[in-house]
């Protein structure tokens, strides 16, 4: 375990709330359902879930590997991982949160059935030797499961955002801000493949977005991404001319009720030890 009190979630406010309240529900969760889902882990599975954030796909894994089952996750930023001890207990196997860096694990080898990594892998400096601590730390026959975001082209909410982003704060700071759309499907196929996993497998999904906020609760992204301390330096009416521009943008995606409907698109790689 960390070690932290739970209480400490309660002052991460701001930008990551949002996060879990928000975009948790709408984004992530669906994703995390669908890649514990293509994973199927049996009853009493011992699971690693890397890059947690709040816990979102670990909460999932423990509700389906059950009691006799146990969860490890991991992530580096000890806020996320405030949130995710400060949630009520799932239906299921207990969670372990443990504070490490995905390039770097600190678990033990042969020890875990399933692994998990949901958009963690496009922000891993060396993903070679990333992916060979995963490959150690997964039992034979075990398997691994990764999400990435598909290129911004595919991702049309995203784009919007990028294209804002460049727009304001020019190409250097844009490329930055895509950094979650910058690894593709076969170039993570291939990582997972040489770090010694077999029956690696690439498929395509689209899930449907809905924000009942619109346009304002979508803006309230930019809050946890690269640009988020860029926005706060700027000057009122400054700040005030990005989030028109970006409303602007998302309005085709808006109903007359006010609520946003999109779509997101990302690679499931799974693979077995």
């Amino acid at each position: 375990m960390t070690g932290r009190s739970p209480a400490a979630a309660v002052t991460a406010g701001g930008p990551l709330r949002d996060y879990d309240d928000i975009f948790v529900p709408v984004l992530f969760h669906p994703w995390a359902c669908l890649l514990v889902g293509a994973l199927t882990p049996e009853p009493a599975s011992a699971a690693l879930d890397v890059g947690t954030g709040p816990g979102t796909v670990a909460r999932v894994l423990a509700a389906c590997v059950g009691p006799a089952g146990r969860v490890v996750a991991v992530d580096s930023n000890a806020d996320m991982l405030a949130l995710a001890e400060n949630k009520p207990a799932v239906a299921g196997a207990p969670i372990s949160y443990l504070e490490g860096d995905a390039g770097a694990l600190q678990v033990p080898d042969d020890e875990f059935d399933v692994v998990t990594c949901q958009q963690i892998l496009q922000f891993v400096t060396d993903l070679p030797a990333a992916l060979a601590k995963i490959r150690v730390s997964v039992k034979h026959g075990g398997r691994l499961g990764a999400l990435t975001w598909c290129a911004l082209d595919r991702n049309p909410l995203f784009r919007v955002l990028f294209d804002t982003v460049r727009d304001q704060f020019g190409s250097e700071a844009a490329e930055a801000f895509a950094k979650p759309w910058s690894l593709s499907a076969p170039e993570t196929a291939r990582a997972v493949a040489a770090a010694g996993f077999t029956d690696v497998l690439a498929r395509r999904h689209t899930l449907p977005a809905v924000f009942p906020g619109g346009p304002d609760q979508v803006c309230r992204f930019f809050g946890f991404t690269s640009v988020g301390g860029d926005l706060s330096d700027l000057d009122e009416t400054s700040r005030h001319a990005f989030y028109k521009l970006a409303r602007k943008r998302l309005a085709p995606m808006t109903a007359g009720d006010g609520t946003l409907y999109t779509t997101t698109t990302a690679a499931l790689i799974v693979a077995r030890a």
